[in-house]
């Protein structure tokens, strides 16, 4: 699949949450996958390719960033012998007035289904939200306790969240 396509797929599966474009009053939202096309953001690396997705959701209007999202498909190693294993490095609300309103669980839930029509069966994630790239970005949100509990709360029969500590 080309990066175009990759990125017109993501961008239309994961969409926008109600509770932004109505927090917002509007409807200039952009997806995006380029450093250069993000502002205000302490992360960087941002991409798209077919099993590495780093992503921005940005206010056009407003020039903000609201949202990064990281995940990858892992390769089968001795590790990781699932082959549907997908990690989440991250996922962060940057607009602490925009937490806990179900925007993180909107995207997860997103997540899910993308892993599954792509064979992903496992979640791992590292839950830290006192990680050293998050030191200097203001609040972080939840605690870790917090971040398990919620995680798991995505867990079925067929879609299994693995914690890594």
């Amino acid at each position: 699949m080309s990066n175009d396509k990759l990125k017109k797929k993501i961008t239309n599966h994961f969409g926008v949450p109600k509770v932004l474009k109505d927090y917002y009053n509007e409807d200039i939202f952009t997806f995006e996958f380029e450093d250069k096309n993000i502002p205000d953001s302490p992360f960087k690396n941002y991409e798209c390719r077919e099993n590495s997705i780093k992503f921005a959701l940005v206010n056009k209007t407003k020039n903000k960033t609201l949202i990064t999202m990281d995940f990858f498909r892992l390769i089968h190693t001795r590790a990781f012998r699932n082959p549907g294993t997908y990690r989440l490095e991250l996922i962060f609300v940057h607009d602490t007035d925009l937490r806990r309103k179900g925007i993180a669980k909107y995207y997860i839930r997103k997540l899910k289904e993308y892993m599954q029509k792509n064979e992903g069966t496992t979640l791992a994630i590292t839950v830290n939200s006192e990680a050293p790239s998050l030191k200097n970005i203001g609040p972080i949100g939840p605690n870790k306790k917090e971040l398990v509990k919620f995680y798991k709360s995505f867990e079925d029969e067929n879609f299994k969240v693995e914690v890594l500590c």
